[in-house]
């Protein structure tokens, strides 16, 4: 299975992020069955970095690691607390399958 979290200011991104140089849709966190995760830029105004090894470098698309910092405009996040995002978007997501798996199969009559 595949992880998608969009990033940006929207309301209909999973990690949302109210700093006024983030763009409404960001940036795309892909995460797959292993853990991996891949940071997509989309062609946000100010740009994606990564703070890896203490260098800071402007991204397209890179896989990140857990211990990397990402600046999403000029909104410079900590890995510790990208995770504690992911890990908030991805059970409110497995939460709200699970809800919306049990009304339709109350509708259904399951």
């Amino acid at each position: 299975m595949l992880s998608i979290l969009r990033v940006g200011r929207s309301d209909d991104c999973e990690i949302r992020l109210s700093d006024k140089s983030v763009s409404r849709r960001h940036a795309e966190l892909f995460i797959n069955r292993s853990g991996r995760m891949y940071l997509l830029d989309c062609n946000s105004s100010y740009g994606t970095f990564l703070y890896s090894k203490g260098k800071k470098k402007k991204i397209h698309q890179t896989e990140i690691l857990v211990d990397d910092d990402v600046c999403f405009g000029q909104l410079k996040i900590s890995s510790q607390e990208l995770n504690s995002k992911i890990k908030n978007s991805l059970s409110f997501i497995q939460t709200g399958f699970q809800t919306v798996r049990r009304v339709s199969r109350r509708l259904v009559g399951r």
